[in-house]
């Protein structure tokens, strides 16, 4: 049994393999990210039952759960309009799965209305403290634009879970952060803005997110007729500008997810830092004029006082499921901050493999800008476009973003990749 399985798990490998040498042939995908085993290192001091899905039931045990409290969502389908709940640091919520347990919003017209006027709505947030981490899976959570590609109806203060390093001291609003989080075994499709934020100080935030599905997250602007908004992951820090931790514990780890039709299936600014690794990653006709990955420089316009830190990006295979001559532009688009990009697999109806620009500059304002790309390695990646060349890197800005000075087409020296799968996945 032992050696069947073995040679199954050697056949599911090459199979891989196979898929992305035949420049995944076979897409579009019909899929999902695969169930992971509950993680034994999580702390459950108690365990309640909510008597129902249904907003009432839920806040009911969850506005008295204290630190360790698993909380238990049972089987069900049931819309929580414009509520959002609040949860506080140490509380685990879990469906009975992602497939069984569905919250989601269906406001009406107007509601609606109501909710453009007023800030971000989050269905899910918790409220993180250090040493108390928040945990969430097995169940769906779904957006107003609900679970298909044309989902028109999605607005951009639409949000999913929310992750809030922050806290309040003396009545002053101070950084604090999220830590040793835990994402699993969950769906978020149909936000607007983002399916999952995470705030807080980018120098102790950190926690993994994995096997989840994030389906169609993004904002149909219909007067523009565009996707305007819309990440599957937003990561944002705190304007702190941390040191380079590459390599380390101390970051927001993706890992092993499903990621179809969002705009960004990852965002990030203001002195944030992520690592990326290991998910299949896939834009569709509605998200192909955006960057699949994406990490946002300092701009003027984007409310950010810092860009992006520092992101790690690779192992993951990034395609698309688009008709037969058309095209995405840019599988990984990065506007500033610094790290490594490695081993991935672009598909090969991108336009670029990685694209490299300054943040708010076009081709004829070409400038250097604070929090620019300033170290960046990309190598050994796999590019199935058929005029790419070797590197698939291009520069929008050469003279700014500039090869052997600010980037770099080789290994980085001394770095090694944090332990995989993530300690918190034990």
């Amino acid at each position: 049994m032992i050696k069947l399985n073995y040679l199954c798990i050697l056949a599911a490998a090459f199979s891989v393999v196979a898929q992305a040498e035949n420049k995944l042939a076979d897409l579009p995908y019909v899929g999902t990210a695969p169930t992971a085993p509950e993680p034994a290192g999580i702390k459950v001091t108690a365990k309640v039952d909510a008597k129902s899905c249904n907003f009432d039931d839920v806040s009911a045990v969850a506005s008295k759960a204290e630190p360790g409290t698993q909380i238990n969502i049972p089987a069900g389908t049931c819309d929580w309009g414009l509520h959002s709940l609040t949860v506080g640091a140490g509380v685990y919520i879990r469906g009975a799965g992602k497939n069984l347990t569905t919250i989601l919003r269906n406001p009406s017209a107007d509601t609606d209305k109501a909710a453009k006027r007023g800030p971000g709505n989050f269905l899910i947030t918790f409220n993180c403290a250090s040493g108390k981490p928040n945990t969430l899976s097995n169940l769906a959570l779904l957006g107003s634009g609900k679970d298909g590609e044309k989902q028109n109806g999605s607005d951009e203060k639409d949000n999913g879970l929310h992750l809030y390093g922050w806290k309040y001291v003396n009545g002053a609003r101070v950084p604090s952060s999220c830590e040793d989080f835990r994402v699993f075994n969950a769906k978020f499709s149909g936000f607007g803005f983002s399916a999952i934020t995470i705030n807080g100080n980018p120098a102790t935030t950190r926690g993994v997110i994995f096997n989840n599905d994030f389906i169609h997250n993004y904002t149909f602007d219909p007067r523009s007729k565009a996707v305007v908004l819309g990440y599957g992951v937003g990561v944002f820090g705190d304007g702190s500008w941390p040191d380079l931790a590459l390599g380390t514990v101390e970051n927001v780890f993706i890992e092993n997810n499903y990621m179809l039709g969002n705009r960004h299936h990852v965002a990030s600014n203001n002195s944030s830092r992520y690592v990326f690794r290991y998910n299949t990653a896939i834009a569709t006709a509605s998200t192909k004029n955006d960057f699949s990955i994406d990490a946002h420089g300092r701009g003027i316009n984007n409310g950010s006082k810092t860009g992006s830190r520092q992101y790690e990006i690779y192992g993951n295979v990034i395609d698309t499921d688009l008709a037969k001559g058309d095209a995405a532009r840019t599988a990984i688009g990065l506007r500033g901050g610094d790290g490594v990009v490695f081993n991935n697999t672009v598909g090969s109806q991108f336009r670029y493999g990685v694209e490299l620009m300054v943040e708010g500059a076009s081709k004829l304002d070409c400038k250097p800008a604070p929090d620019g790309i300033a170290d960046l390695s990309i190598w050994e990646n796999k590019f199935l476009m058929p005029n790419a060349d070797k590197n698939g890197v291009t520069s929008v800005c050469p003279d700014a973003v500039k090869l052997e000075r600010d980037y770099f087409l080789q290994a980085k020296k001394a770095y090694t990749p944090f332990t995989y799968p993530h300690p918190l996945r034990q």
